[in-house]
């Protein structure tokens, strides 16, 4: 699908997810943050709390603009891959759900640790850049 451009950099609701590209800003908030070329894939980050641990909430103007449906594909920073599905709330706000614990299990997530999932293929499938909260990367 096509992009309509650049994402809306204002946060949601919840302070925690900021939908939109990453920011210098946003980089020197991470210790030891990797210096990556800035991507043009829609991008939305969190910084987990206990309940982020068994779902995620996708941002609204980020699941609209890539036509966020059913099921991704998370990959994490080791290249290994995880089936997940992504839930309508009655809400209708969209999460991940069904397969995010066991990423998140597997990934040793804890709260405090920041996550940036980058977009691709309509959704199909994110990469999750993970920041450890004790300034380490994943």
């Amino acid at each position: 699908m096509k992009s309509s451009g650049m994402l809306d950099e204002r946060p949601v609701d919840d302070k925690n997810i900021v939908p939109g590209l990453s920011t210098s800003d946003d980089k020197e908030s991470v210790p030891n943050a990797p210096e990556r070329s800035e991507s043009s894939h829609p991008k939305f980050t969190i910084r987990l709390k206990l309940n982020h641990l068994y779902h995620v909430r996708i941002p609204a103007e980020v699941a609209k603009e890539v036509g966020l449906i059913r099921k991704t594909t998370l990959i994490d920073p080791s290249g290994k891959s995880w089936a997940v599905d992504i839930i309508l709330r009655s809400d209708g706000q969209l999460e991940l759900g069904v397969g995010w614990s066991s990423f998140s299990v597997g990934n040793s997530l804890v709260e405090g640790d920041k996550c940036e999932f980058e977009i691709f293929a309509g959704g199909d499938y994110m990469r999750v850049h993970i920041f450890r909260a004790d300034g380490g990367n994943a």
